[in-house]
């Protein structure tokens, strides 16, 4: 299955829409899930308590924006949490290139859309925070894994049920 819903830019081609499948969303889910495991491994030492302070003030904003349905708030903050927990590990700039480009591939903002989602990533954060919180670095990186291939699970079900 088909999704046309990506545009790259090719150098010195420039942009076009590119074809997206429903395997294409698993290998980007499945890169996700090794990168930001790995950056949350490295960066969670490296917090400091005044980071982690922050952290736990865009999940709170974050999670009384999805309750309330404001989902590009929700988005927005999901952003900034996830890349405030990986920061510290961006010692180059490679790892911050390589989790940026994967975030900017796929229209992630669909999955609050998806039933029980919203509540499951809550979740999810939660239990990240309480992991980075004791300095759980191992721990904080399984639970950042476990996540998005929760994630993963739900967007490839939507997808095969939304095909033509």
């Amino acid at each position: 299955m088909l999704f046309r819903s990506l545009v790259v830019n090719e150098p010195h081609r420039g942009m076009r829409v590119t074809d997206f499948s429903t395997d294409d969303a698993a290998e980007l889910f499945r890169l996700r899930s090794t990168l930001e495991g790995l950056a949350t491994l490295l960066s969670v030492p490296r917090l400091s308590l005044t980071e982690i302070d922050d952290l736990w003030v865009l999940e709170e904003r974050r999670r009384t924006a999805l309750n309330s349905g404001r989902l590009a708030e929700s988005t927005d903050l999901n952003h900034r949490w996830h890349m405030g927990l990986y920061q510290p590990a961006m010692v180059t700039p490679y790892l911050n290139e390589f989790i940026a480009r994967l975030w900017n591939a796929f229209p992630w903002s669909t999955t609050w859309r998806i039933p029980g989602r919203s509540k499951d990533s809550i979740n999810d954060h939660q239990a990240i925070m309480e992991a980075v919180a004791r300095r759980d670095a191992e721990g904080s990186a399984a639970l950042v894994e476990q996540h998005i291939t929760r994630s993963q699970e739900a967007v490839l079900e939507l997808l095969r049920s939304t095909a033509d």
